[in-house]
């Protein structure tokens, strides 16, 4: 009785958006509610229903002389909902259509530069985006999760400070520190490995804390004695195999909003490996960090060729586990955000770094360093 009564409710959102659809002036393409209708099926189907939904809205523009319109949804994120091979399944829903197509996901982030924002989700007709569907990403609010303006923390931001993204990698094997990197208290992002036994759980439990998740994805490095990771990118690997890869690793890591390299050595200094991979991230309007494990790297002439955003880290925090080295790390990154710098650090999943954070972070406030999330470092580039 109980599965009966979940399929005539779907059922009847369906048919309620379907009669919405058709009752909003202008739908898409030339049925008025066919891709839209579509789509929203496929959020319903995952119970996106209509008490998560915050507004519509239509957005008119002028492109060349021609009048356009983009339909615009902003929804919250409910309680349970997963992102998991969405994009894969807006695809096949959208084989139902004519003319319209995925174009890509982008992380949007908080208006106020805190934990939150929204992944969205743009659908083109002709390659102008014709609907948007914007999803809240879900924050606990018993976290803190803004910054406390200086003032509060009984200092004053120096004129001309730069900023601090911290990220932590390999996120995924085990998520027993991330209740103590949340309650850190200020924007953390977090690397999530995809073929990691709490790959996805990671991925849910950071977002609900408000911290930012990116795929750490597996790439070849130039040592043969280093263990690769399942799925790792190889420079062997023709073009369309890079792209399957990444595609089902996005898959395996909801929330993502951006993608850096794991290892990657050698496949980071492979021209035809990084424009394979950079022409999956500009198709779905993701970003790249490269974490910089060699010299030799090609990220940026790759990202320049495809249209792609991206960013280096500048340190490492814990290249060593000792707490006092780590902490020399994090005055050395002060020094140069105070300095005027904005500067990416990553650290590493272990404790001894996570214990270290939390011990250097306050007082780290209290002299002025801002810390943002890394997508506010590639809104700037």
């Amino acid at each position: 009785m109980k599965s009966r009564a979940i399929i005539i409710l779907t059922a009847l959102f369906g048919v309620f958006l379907l009669v919405w659809g058709r009752s909003c002036s202008g739908g898409i393409g030339d049925d008025p509610s066919t891709a839209e209708t579509e789509i929203l099926s496929v959020l319903s189907s995952r119970g996106m229903n209509e008490d998560a939904l915050i507004s519509r809205q239509e957005d008119y523009h002028n492109n060349n002389g021609k009048r356009g319109k983009t339909v615009v949804y902003i929804f919250t994120a409910p309680e349970g909902f997963n992102a998991e091979g969405i994009e894969r399944s807006f695809k096949i829903s959208l084989k139902k259509t004519h003319g319209v197509s995925y174009c890509g996901k982008v992380f949007v982030p908080s208006e106020k530069g805190g934990a939150g924002g929204a992944d969205k989700y743009t659908f083109c007709k002709a390659k102008e985006p014709i609907l948007e569907i914007h999803i809240k990403r879900p924050v606990k609010t018993d976290i803190p999760r803004e910054q406390p303006t200086m003032a509060a923390a009984g200092a004053e931001v120096p004129r001309g400070a730069g900023r601090l993204a911290i990220v932590i990698d390999d996120i995924g094997y085990t998520d027993k520190n991330l209740e103590a990197i949340a309650g850190i208290g200020v924007p953390i992002t977090l690397a999530v490995l995809p073929d990691t036994p709490k790959a996805k759980e990671s991925a849910d439990l950071a977002v609900s804390r408000g911290l930012e998740v990116i795929l750490h994805l597996p790439m070849e490095p130039e040592s043969s004695s280093e263990k690769l990771e399942k799925n790792t990118v190889k420079v062997s690997m023709p073009s369309e195999e890079v792209k399957r890869i990444v595609a089902d690793a996005l898959g395996k890591v909801p929330w993502a909003s951006g993608v850096s390299n794991h290892q990657g050595s050698k496949a980071t200094s492979s021209e035809s490996t990084m424009k394979a991979l950079m022409s999956e991230l500009n198709a779905r309007g993701m970003f790249f960090l490269d974490s910089m494990t060699t010299s030799r790297s090609v990220s940026g002439k790759a990202a320049e060729a495809t249209g792609v955003k991206m960013v280096k880290r500048d340190i490492f925090l814990d290249n060593s586990n000792d707490e006092v080295h780590i902490a020399g790390q994090l005055d050395k990154a002060s020094k140069m955000v105070l300095e005027g710098k904005d500067i990416i650090a990553i650290g590493h999943d272990r404790a001894a770094t996570i214990k270290v954070l939390a011990h250097k972070v306050p007082s780290m406030k209290k002299r002025g360093v801002r810390f943002v999330g890394l997508s506010s470092m590639v809104e700037v580039q």
